[in-house]
């Protein structure tokens, strides 16, 4: 939405005199925010931008850091102590020059008094590497082609991280070994019909779409125009993995789950939401959902929804899936032992159609997933133990090894982009 000079120009100046109400509690201020040409402010590249900036800062500011949002964008200020202003500024000044995304961010560092400090030499314009200021002056770019320049540059480093971070994340669980009948890379588990390779193309195969739905949820955060959008990448995923596996299924479950929460991030990053918002993103989606009409319904999942109320993975999405931030929660490190008691959690937590499926019965379900959730620590030779049971009864659980590889995605995209009024990246919902 395009602002008034006037609104631009008094946002301004109540940043300015949040930055000199800053400058009592510390030795330097730093004003992070996205250099956007135009009228238009706040438009997602601003947002975006400063998510993927952030974690640049220098860890333990001495006071909260402050989000400021209003005519001339979002904006976010930190307060350092024992960190001198001109430290700070080469710090910042680095910053800038290194990371992909730098040019497009001005990291504003103030003393305890006086203008912001200055840089040696002058930045280059995005489009033709001249100085700015010489660009500026001369008039050389039209504003459309500078927008366009940032846009492209913006989009174009999320696709790429979004989709690193998916393939991290599907490896994550897929490496994982042993794991209660899953694949790995040294066994297919309680699937003959499946190993390592199989899954890998099938991984390969549904990324690009999956990346997709996190810039849909950018172009359209509100949950009645995203969902159709997104199902429709679903249909067009499912498609590339069936092709890619010869028509088996690896991982239609995950492309639900994940493809939510894609959708959902995507629609909170482009206007500067909070990870505390994504649980009611999250159901706000798939209240959108008619379970009845889906081509789904002949499943093993729908028919023991419609005959005895077993949720399975549409009862934890329409909560929000609460089960995937618990697990999200236990990731602080993504290595064996942390993936292993969090896909525990995940099976005690989870009603898993896939489970039931194998099971049999109601009995031999229950057993399965208590005799997992009893593993309280990370005891190799017990999960060596328990895995070989359940293989030889040909169990797996599918469900929460989907969510794990959600969860994994959530924990390493919290590591790299920070966003939200208070930044919180707390998943302990």
């Amino acid at each position: 939405m395009n602002a008034f000079p006037d609104d631009i120009l008094q946002a301004r100046e109540a940043r300015a005199e949040t930055i000199t109400a800053l400058r009592r509690f510390g030795e330097s201020v730093v004003c992070l925010r996205a250099n956007v040409p135009g009228p238009d402010k706040e438009i997602p590249e601003a947002f975006l931008t400063i998510g993927f900036f952030l974690p640049l800062l220098p860890p333990n500011a001495s006071e909260p850091l402050v989000f400021l949002q209003g005519a001339d964008g979002p904006a976010v200020l930190a307060t350092y102590k024992g960190l001198s202003p001109s430290e700070l500024k080469k710090r910042m000044i680095q910053a800038e020059d290194t990371h992909p995304l730098g040019r497009f961010v001005d990291a504003d560092v103030f003393g305890s008094e006086g203008p912001s400090l200055s840089r040696d030499s002058q930045r280059p314009c995005w489009l033709c590497g001249a100085p700015v200021w010489e660009c500026t002056r001369r008039k050389r770019h039209s504003l459309g082609e500078i927008l366009a320049c940032l846009q492209t540059g913006v989009r174009t480093y999320l696709e790429t991280q979004v989709d690193a971070l998916i393939a991290a994340a599907l490896q994550d669980e897929l490496t994982l070994d042993p794991k209660f009948g899953l694949v790995t890379p040294t066994d297919s588990g309680s699937h003959p019909d499946m190993d390592y390779g199989l899954m890998k193309r099938a991984g390969e195969a549904i990324r690009p779409h999956l990346v997709r739905m996190v810039t849909e949820g950018i172009r359209y955060p509100d949950p009645e125009s995203l969902f159709p959008r997104l199902k429709s990448l679903g249909w067009e995923a499912e498609i590339a993995m069936r092709r890619a596996t010869g028509g088996i299924n690896a991982y239609k479950g995950l492309i639900f789950s994940l493809g939510l929460l894609l959708g959902a991030l995507g629609s909170l990053i482009g206007r500067g939401g909070r990870y505390a918002e994504l649980p009611d993103t999250l159901r706000a989606l798939t209240a959108q959902i008619r379970w009845d009409a889906q081509p789904s319904a002949s499943t093993f999942g729908s028919q023991a929804w419609r005959e005895h109320g077993f949720g399975g993975i549409r009862r934890e999405a329409a909560a929000g899936f609460p089960a995937l931030f618990r697990a999200a929660a236990k990731l602080e490190t993504i290595d064996s032992p942390s993936l292993t008691m969090a896909l525990v959690g995940l099976i005690g937590d989870l009603e898993d159609s896939v489970l039931l499926k194998r099971a049999g019965s109601w009995e031999r379900y229950r057993e399965a997933k208590e005799r997992i959730a009893a593993i309280r620590f990370y005891d190799p030779v017990l999960i060596r133990d328990t895995t070989q049971w359940a293989k030889s009864l040909h169990l797996s659980f599918g469900g929460a090894a989907d969510l794990l590889a959600c969860a994994a995605f959530l924990s390493r995209f919290s590591r790299i982009f920070a966003f939200g009024p208070r930044w919180d990246q707390s998943f302990a919902l």
